[in-house]
């Protein structure tokens, strides 16, 4: 008789910036306090949804903070797991820094959070390149209202 085993699979994290909690999708990642993190997992079908949670980082957390702090240093910050980011804006600087903290991120042009981890569960989520968005650092006055907690 041959013994049935579970396969174990991997799964990643992908942590999407958003406005107000688990709305659109943010403009500015760095300075957004609300991220919906997808775990999703490989299975043998295919990939599936694992579950989801909102994360609310705490002031002093963003990335924005984070990545500007030398030496830079993830551990025990509420994205650590996360492997991939996905956002609306990002500055080549940002995506550099994260890739060498072993994380993606990447620029995209959806602005629902489902839709786009449809997009990319099925590979067909479109990535944007960063070098061509004309960020100011530390200028953000075209920034939405919303994205912020009041």
């Amino acid at each position: 008789m041959e013994e049935q085993k579970k396969q174990s699979y991997r799964s990643i994290k992908v942590a999407v910036g958003t406005g107000r909690p688990g709305t659109r999708i943010a403009e500015h990642a760095g300075k957004t306090r609300f991220f919906k993190v997808f775990e999703i997992e490989e299975t043998a079908d295919g990939l599936r949804m694992k579950k989801t949670e909102m994360i609310t980082l705490d002031e002093g957390q963003t990335l924005h903070d984070v990545l500007h702090r030398n030496p830079i240093d993830f551990s025990g910050h509420p994205l650590e797991d996360a492997e991939i980011i996905l956002t609306r804006s990002i500055g080549m600087g940002a995506v550099q820094k994260l890739y060498m903290l072993g994380k993606r991120a990447y620029m995209i042009a959806e602005k629902n959070p489902e839709d786009a981890i449809e997009k990319l569960m099925a590979g067909t989520l479109k990535a944007l390149d960063p070098s061509q968005h004309h960020h100011h650092h530390h200028e953000h006055h075209h920034q939405d209202k919303n994205e912020h907690e009041d």
